[in-house]
């Protein structure tokens, strides 16, 4: 991946852009900007400035794939597309495995459909050209070990021939 063009990275497989990171042995930066806030500079996404100080690839949090927007990003019909354009770097979302029935000691945080995995918002992803996924458990917004299980088999099925990693944050 250290040494792939832009059209390298966008003509490669799964398997490929993942044998490309394993190759490059440890040395892939990966980025993560929240969407949802304002740019360090006006005029340039966040995720832009991380392709600039030398981030292999992007992650964007917060990203609502039923309604995708970039805070301080110029308006476009797909911000992933161009946002791939612009920089030459892979771009990923992170979605979140819900499980309702989860008891909290907190407030739930709820969550717009587009930011939650379903059927519907990983195949969305795939149209959007989303080229990899991060399982996201953050605290308030009731992630279980069973909802993440079955986020990863509605992962598969619905979000095929791409990458799709797993991980938890916060306390649980």
């Amino acid at each position: 991946m250290l040494s792939a063009y832009a059209s390298d990275l966008a003509a490669m497989t799964p398997a490929e852009f993942k044998q490309a990171i394993r190759a490059s042995e440890g040395r892939i930066v990966l980025g993560e900007t929240v969407v949802t806030a304002a740019p360090l500079i006006d005029g340039v996404s966040n995720a832009e400035m991380m392709a600039a100080f030398s981030c292999d690839l992007l992650l964007l949090n917060e990203l609502d794939v039923f309604a995708p927007e970039i805070v301080g990003f110029y308006d476009c019909t797909n911000p992933i597309a161009e946002l791939k354009y612009l920089t030459g770097r892979s771009v990923g979302i992170n979605l979140e495995p819900v499980d309702t029935s989860q008891q909290l000691l907190e407030n739930r945080v709820e969550l717009a459909p587009g930011r939650q995995v379903s059927p519907q918002s990983l195949e969305q992803a795939q149209k959007l050209g989303v080229d990899f996924i991060v399982l996201t458990g953050n605290p308030a917004i009731g992630v279980s070990l069973a909802a993440i299980s079955e986020a990863i088999l509605l992962a598969k099925q619905h979000f095929q021939d791409w990458s799709l990693q797993v991980r938890c944050t916060g306390p649980g």
